[in-house]
Order: structure tokens, then C-alpha cells, then sequence
């Protein structure tokens, strides 16, 4: 209940009605051990899954059986509340369970009495559906309109511009990065490698070295952009 009343959504409502929606079954709680599947692609979205603990990612699979992560949620996120309402409720992506994760399951007639009797939590709701798209629709731009090596130089600057050193720590693995980037993570070593090559950078297990400036300048002239 704790986690629950945590939650950036689920705050919006009373205590007292989390609790009674959980004592009449109108609110489930729901696990899922790591690389579960939480909704198939293609399949009908009729509940509103809330994310207590864990993560789950939205996954692309391509012709060779491939994963692409597109979309992540973490805790509070609510999966499946841009579908929910729609005339032809199809997830186009499968969703999966990054780590062991405990989700809040509502339906989708108990979901719209919340949203018309609390205000606070509909603008809520709205708030996030709409980031999520947002989200989701600017990562699809920079996927589809520039190469991964644009990508990668983009990603470096803003790293380079927050840390204020051209030497980037990486605060992730670089399976987290490639995934943030919307690549595959065997994409992702074979670009820095044409880059060290082309000599760009230079890196370690742990940091990316920016050589010769402004890595986005770099776009800009005869460096090849691999893809």
C-alpha cells in the first residue's frame, strides 16, 4: 500500500479508495519475473498495468529475431493508458519485464469512473499518456532520420555539455546506451569502433574520450556516417 500511494498517478486518489478497489478486486496486483511477457504485439489492451516495482520495455523484434528496445517504463509509469480507450485497442509492441517487476492492474470500466469522478487524477493520467507519446514519437524521429553515428555524436555532446569534460564517464552499461539510442547493442560496438577508427574517440569499459573538439561539429565535412 506504501508503494501505491507513491505512485505519481495513484496519489491523485484517495488512500481510501486504493483500498477498496483492492479489497473488491477492482485493482489487482500482478507479478512478473523477468523477460516475461506482460502484453503480446497484436494483442487487446483492456487494462491500465501501473508499475509498482521493477521495469518492463516496449520491444521491437526484426526479421533475424532481434529485440530493439523502443520504450522503457519504470516505477509509477502507467502501460497501456494511450490505448485503453481507443475503438481498436492494439498494442504494437510487445511489452516484457526488464526485471522482476509487480504491476497494478485496473480495468478499463473502473479505470473511466476514476478518471470522471477525480479531476486531479485524470490531468494526471492525461499528463502522462501525453509524455509518453511525446517520448516515444521524438525517439522514433531520431531513429528513423538520423544514422547511428549522428546518434552516438548527439548523445556524447550532451553527455560532454553535463559532466563539462571530454572525457564521458558512462553511467550506464553500454547495452543500456545502445538501448536509450533505440540501436542494437552489437550496432552500437561496431560504430564506436569506425569511430576510434576514424579517430573520433577513443574509449574503456567505463568512459568515451571525445578527440579533436565538438563531436557534433564532426558531422559536418568528410567524416563518413556509418550505419
Amino acid at each position: 500500500m506504501k508503494l501505491l500511494v507513491k505512485s505519481p498517478l495513484l496519489a491523485k486518489l484517495p488512500a481510501s479508495v486504493i483500498l477498496h478497489h483492492l479489497k473488491s478486486g477492482c485493482f489487482s496486483a500482478e507479478q512478473y519475473a523477468k523477460g516475461s511477457v506482460v502484453f503480446m504485439e497484436g494483442e487487446c489492451c483492456d487494462t491500465l498495468k501501473i508499475i509498482v516495482s521493477g521495469s518492463l520495455a516496449a520491444d521491437s523484434i526484426d526479421e533475424h529475431g532481434n529485440f530493439l528496445t523502443v520504450s522503457a517504463f519504470d516505477f509509477g509509469c502507467g502501460v497501456g493508458g494511450n490505448l485503453i480507450f481507443l475503438d481498436e485497442p492494439i498494442f504494437p509492441l510487445t511489452i516484457m519485464a526488464a526485471e522482476d517487476c509487480v504491476l497494478l492492474s485496473i480495468g478499463r470500466e473502473t479505470l473511466f469512473s476514476l478518471l470522471c469522478e477525480y479531476p486531479d487524477f485524470l490531468r494526471q493520467y492525461l499528463r502522462f499518456t501525453g509524455m509518453h507519446a511525446y517520448r516515444l514519437n521524438d525517439k522514433i524521429k531520431a531513429y528513423t532520420k538520423r544514422s547511428i553515428r549522428e546518434n552516438v555524436l548527439l548523445f556524447l555532446e550532451r553527455e560532454r555539455q553535463v559532466q563539462q569534460s571530454s572525457k564521458i564517464k558512462l553511467r550506464t552499461s553500454k547495452k543500456a546506451m545502445a538501448e536509450q539510442l533505440g540501436i542494437q547493442r552489437s550496432s552500437l560496438s561496431r560504430e564506436l569502433a569506425k569511430m576510434r577508427a576514424d579517430g573520433l574517440i577513443d574509449f574503456d569499459a567505463g568512459s568515451i574520450t571525445i578527440l579533436g573538439g565538438d563531436p557534433v561539429l564532426n558531422r559536418q565535412g568528410s567524416v563518413p556516417q556509418g550505419r
